[in-house]
Formats: structure tokens, C-alpha cells, sequence
């Protein structure tokens, strides 16, 4: 109701409200049940660390919450304070202060003054014509980040791309007859064209050719121009509502984020691939309309993203109907994709799609290694018929799953006896504790069988990859009298440097020092005897 009024009254102005209404319905509707099953997460969280507090959980248990679960500190202290509980509030302020400080110290870089070499107004991008031209550098600083030291160069004029519009900065190097200093990256900051090396040049001074990584541009290129068809396609198939919210262009992959309500079903992805595979052979020409007037722009139909500044003067990069305002590098010719492959869609947030994708000599690979990986299948399955083989396989799986359930049946029926056997009495109550090789569902499944018994506790042990595992049961009537399995699992859980849980009659626990397992049951029957 509360976004039909804000349609209705703001509309005008805000036109996207109107538009766009049912999909923030949807993404409203998403919103709630995300924070309904962090309430849940963190309400279950919340039971766990208060068992059989009585007075205060630590401020760490709280940051934990808070931290790993996104449950809102002011509502853990409600639901505390509901239970008569508190927590150690200067200990939660620790733990938040440490995590400030880690991410500051992981941001932190110490930039040095430009040196200045050469005083030029202007440093030109000639990057889209040319990926190798001469150059001089006129300024440099030192960079110091994580204790890694780096330098930053500026040239008179450069062909390498900047980082920017979702397309990662180019990488190279600089070269004369003398040393090759490799370019590692490049962005742009207050419209300077920073380059970083690791080390500077000899002869700072000295005249340098320039020269792009070829590859890795015309590979980033083929993924830029795959973004903007893919973003048509799923305009086209999917509607009008998606709108670009953000971009990865790197010469081995494409991302792109998207607004959308759903996931998109299987067979839906793959329309969506084929029509940008269409695209790619119908081979369709790069329109490039440069200095472009941003009213232009508009009336042409070019795709402007909501809340982006833009300058008067644009760029606009055209694929037949895709039309995008653009500063990237891209092909002459939609055909140079070569080939483009989806492989993966998912959710990002609320509301927010992403799609991974690769194009060129990387679909190509990944093409050949799924073959391979078929091939190879085909000979273990020792049938032509793959999916023949595989589908008998699967089946005798499942008999011999079956074989083994009713095994493990006749054994822990036998294991039950054993145990029964080795009973001992401690303070007048029947009491077995060993360590078996058996796996903690197997342990769970003959102590359930045990618990039919009278005046029993049994406590079992096995170790599984140095990892150990307890179980403690005990019969109802002694229930009766106040025992409580969780309590004593937590004592004899220190043992084994782990912890535990769970309910009356059964609670396990696991820990990480195998070797403590006979002083936990020696300390089980400690408890007993007491």
C-alpha cells in the first residue's frame, strides 16, 4: 500500500516509481523475508548462548551476532533484557574498535609528493586509435600500501585504459633501448592517468615506447561489447525494468548486476545466451558517436542509468538496437566475440541479479575441458552411452546403499547387545562408556535403540580424521531424577577441546584433540560416581 501512495503523490517527478512499481513491490516483499530469516538465525543464536546463562553473555557473543549473523545489537539487548539477561557492553565496544582498526590498516596507503618533471596541462588518452605511442613521463610519487612499495607514473599522453565503467585498467609496460618497466595497472584519479610500476626507471628522464598488453585489451574489449548485447537481451526477454547496477569487464570474464525480482529459470538463461550468441554472428558494426551532446544522447535512445551523472558531452556506443552511453574499449564487430558462454546467475542482494560470463578463446577452453571431462566419464563408465552409464551406475548405488542400511541394521542391533554386555554399575547406575569406530550418526542411531533400557547412561567416543565426537544418553527414568545429558556433555567435552549440545536424554559434542577421548570417559564415569 505504502508504494502505491508514494507511485501516486511522487510519480510525477519521479517517473521510475510509476514504472518500476510492481518490481519494488517485489523487491520490498524480498526485503522482508531476507530480515525474517536473520530475525530467525539469529533468535536460534541467541537460544543457544543464553542455555543456562544466568546473569550476562559476553560482549563477544553479542559482536558475533552482530557481525556474522547481521542481528542489530539494540535488538539483541531487548531480547536480553526480555530474559533478564545483560551483556558485557565494554567488551562488545573492544571487539567493534579491533574490527575498525583491521579495516582501516588493510585500506591504508601512504601517498608521497609529485615529483614533477615536465609541466603539461593535459594528459591525453590516445588509447582507442593506437596501443603503442612514445611518451614522457612528467610526474611521479612513491606509494606505500600493506607494506608493499610502489610507484605511480604519469605520461604527456597514453594508450592505456584506465580503470573505469566497470573495464579494468590495462597492463604493459614502458620500454626503451636501455630497460622495460612493466605497467601492472592504471587508473584515474582527479582526471590524472595513474600508471603503477614496482620500480622506477634508471633514466627517469629519458623518452619511453609505450606499449599495451594486446591481448588481454582485445580480450577485455570482446567482454565489454558482450556486457552491453547481454544487457539488451535482457531487456528484450526479460522487460524494461532491468537497469544496470554495476559491471566487471577483465579480459577473462565478464560480471554484470541487474535489477530483477527472481531467479531466472534455466531455460530462460539459455534464451538469453542464444540471443547474444545471434548478435555475435550476425556480426554487427561498432557504431561510435563521440562528443556527443548529452539531449542528443537522449533523444537517440541511449540507456541512461538512473542517479549517473553525466557530462554535456558523451560518448555513445552503438550495436544495432544496444545503445549505451560508454567510455570503454571495445570490438569493431560483433563477430570478434567469437563465442559467448553464461556461466553462472545469481542473487547479489535484494532485488540484484549478477551474470558471469566468458567470450572468446576463454568459451573456447572451457568448451574443450567440458569434452575432455566427458571423454574421460565415457571411459570410466565403460559405456558409449554416457548417460547409459551413468544412470546404472547411479542404480547400483542406490542397492548398494540399500545393502548397507539393512547391514548397518543387523550390526547396530549387534553393537547394542555388546554394549549391554559391558555395563557396569556406578552409584547404582547401570553405566557403559567406549570408544567405538563408528560414525556419530551410527552412534546416535544405538544410543536411541539403548535408551528403551532402564536406569542407563551410556557414553559413546570415535574419532574420525583426528576430530573426536561424544554422545552421552541417559533413560527417561533417570531424567526423572534430575539428570540432564547437556550438562554433563559440556563437562566431559573439555576433554576433547570442544563443546556441545543438545537435549535431556541424548547430547553430543565434538572437538578437535582426539587424544582426550579416554580422559572424557573416564571423566563421564567421574560424574556418574559423584
Amino acid at each position: 500500500e505504502l508504494v502505491e501512495v508514494l507511485a501516486d503523490q511522487m510519480g510525477e517527478h519521479f517517473p521510475e516509481l510509476k514504472a518500476q512499481k510492481d518490481l519494488i513491490k517485489r523487491v520490498v516483499k524480498e526485503e522482508e523475508t531476507s530480515f525474517l530469516k536473520t530475525l530467525e538465525d539469529g533468535l536460534k543464536r541467541i537460544g543457544e548462548i543464553t542455555n543456562n546463562v544466568k546473569a550476562e553473555i559476553t560482549g563477544k557473543q553479542v559482536f558475533e551476532l552482530y557481525d556474522t549473523y547481521g542481528f542489530p545489537v539494540d535488538l539483541t539487548a531487548l531480547i536480553l533484557n526480555e530474559q533478564n539477561l545483560s551483556f558485557n557492553r565494554a567488551e562488545f565496544d573492544v571487539a567493534m574498535q579491533e574490527q575498525k582498526d583491521r579495516s582501516k590498516k588493510a585500506g591504508r596507503v601512504e601517498k608521497g609528493d609529485w615529483i614533477v618533471l615536465l609541466e603539461d596541462d593535459k594528459e591525453e588518452f590516445v588509447g582507442y586509435e593506437d596501443i603503442n605511442v612514445e611518451v614522457n613521463i612528467t610526474r611521479y610519487r612513491e606509494v606505500n600500501y600493506q607494506d608493499k612499495k610502489q610507484y605511480q607514473l604519469v605520461f604527456n599522453l597514453t594508450p592505456f585504459y584506465p580503470e573505469g565503467g566497470g573495464q579494468v585498467g590495462d597492463t604493459g609496460c614502458i620500454e626503451n633501448s636501455n630497460e622495460i618497466i612493466d605497467i601492472v595497472d592504471v587508473q584515474k584519479e582527479n582526471k590524472l592517468i595513474i600508471h603503477f610500476v614496482n620500480t622506477l626507471p634508471e633514466d627517469i628522464n629519458a623518452s619511453f615506447m609505450a606499449k599495451v598488453n594486446a591481448e588481454n585489451r582485445k580480450a577485455a574489449s570482446r567482454n565489454h561489447t558482450a556486457t552491453h548485447l547481454l544487457h539488451q537481451s535482457l531487456r528484450d526477454i526479460l522487460g524494461e525494468h532491468i537497469e544496470q547496477k554495476g559491471s566487471l569487464v577483465h579480459h577473462s570474464y565478464l560480471r554484470f548486476d541487474f535489477t530483477h525480482f527472481s531467479k531466472i529459470d534455466k531455460s530462460c538463461l539459455k534464451d538469453i545466451e542464444a540471443d547474444v550468441n545471434t548478435k555475435i554472428l550476425a556480426n554487427i558494426l561498432l557504431q561510435e558517436h563521440s562528443n556527443l551532446p548529452l539531449s542528443k544522447a537522449k533523444n537517440l535512445g541511449a540507456i541512461m542509468l538512473f542517479g549517473e551523472k553525466y557530462d554535456d558531452v558523451v560518448r555513445m556506443i552503438q550495436f544495432d538496437t544496444s545503445k549505451e552511453l560508454c567510455g570503454g574499449t571495445h570490438v569493431n564487430a560483433t563477430g570478434e566475440i567469437g563465442l559467448f558462454k553464461i556461466l553462472s546467475e545469481g542473487s547479489v542482494s535484494t532485488g540484484i541479479r549478477r551474470i558471469e560470463a566468458i567470450t572468446g578463446d576463454y568459451s573456447l577452453n572451457y568448451l574443450n575441458e567440458k569434452e575432455n571431462l566427458l571423454n574421460e566419464l565415457g571411459s570410466l563408465v565403460k559405456n558409449k552411452d554416457l548417460r547409459a552409464g551413468i544412470e546404472q551406475l547411479v542404480n547400483s548405488n542406490k542397492q548398494l546403499e540399500k545393502q548397507l542400511i539393512a547391514f548397518k541394521k543387523v550390526n547396530i542391533g549387534g553393537l547394542k547387545e555388546e554394549l549391554l554386555d559391558s555395563v557396569v554399575l556406578v552409584n547404582g547406575i547401570r553405566f557403559v562408556a567406549k570408544e567405538l569406530e563408528i560414525d556419530s550418526q551410527d552412534m546416535k542411531n544405538v544410543s536411541f535403540q539403548l535408551r528403551e533400557e532402564n536406569n542407563l547412561v551410556v557414553v559413546l567416543a570415535s574419532s574420525v580424521n583426528s576430530k573426536a565426537f561424544l554422545s552421552f544418553m541417559i533413560t527417561d527414568d533417570l531424567i526423572v531424577k534430575g539428570m540432564d545429558a547437556r550438562d554433563m556433555i559440556k563437562e566431559i567435552a573439555k576433554e576433547i577441546s570442544g563443546s556441545g549440545g543438545g537435549q535431556p536424554f541424548f547430547a553430543t559434542a565434538g572437538g578437535s584433540n582426539s587424544a582426550g577421548i579416554k580422559n572424557a570417559l573416564s571423566r563421564a564415569k567421574e560424574i556418574i560416581k559423584n
